[in-house]
């Protein structure tokens, strides 16, 4: 043996990461469940939009797919963003290690994030969270650009 090392690829979507940690959000006054493997994205996803569902949330519910990507090796400063659509796929791409996908047609959004950026509270707050809630608004048909919808500023 020459000392090389084999690993098998990885599955490039996650399917198969469990996302054992779940919450179910009132965004906007609609349903969002959120799916998560990593404990730390629950907590300040719940902590930023709330983890209260309203017996006066309506509509059918969108599924939030986050990943924490702990390989990535990715930290703040956040890296530039670029969006693009595509055969009914709505993408942003955070870098070359994380990124946002929504098919609407199926009510799904997964995301893989870098664990260093989802480290960093403001950024997790005002690049991900914000961008994710933008991007699914229309899915969700929230009208109002305050998803907390008390006052209080996303940002």
């Amino acid at each position: 043996m020459d000392g090389t090392v084999f690993r098998t690829p990885r599955e490039l979507l996650g399917r198969f990461t469990p996302t054992p940690w779940r919450a179910e959000l009132c965004v906007a006054g609609r349903i969002v469940r959120l799916e998560t493997n990593s404990k730390e994205i629950l907590r300040r996803t719940v902590q930023v939009l709330g983890g209260r569902h309203s017996a006066h949330a309506s509509g059918t519910p969108l599924r939030w797919r986050i990943v924490l990507d702990s390989e990535a090796a990715l930290r703040p400063p956040w890296p530039p963003m670029t969006a693009f659509t595509g055969l009914g796929l709505h993408c942003v791409n955070i870098g070359q290690r994380s990124f946002l996908a929504l098919d609407p047609d199926e009510r799904v959004a997964v995301a893989f994030l870098a664990a260093g950026l989802t480290r960093d509270e403001t950024g997790f707050r005002t690049c991900f969270l914000k961008r994710l809630v933008e991007m699914t608004a229309n899915v969700l048909a929230i009208q109002n650009s305050n998803p907390l919808g008390d006052g209080e500023a996303f940002l």
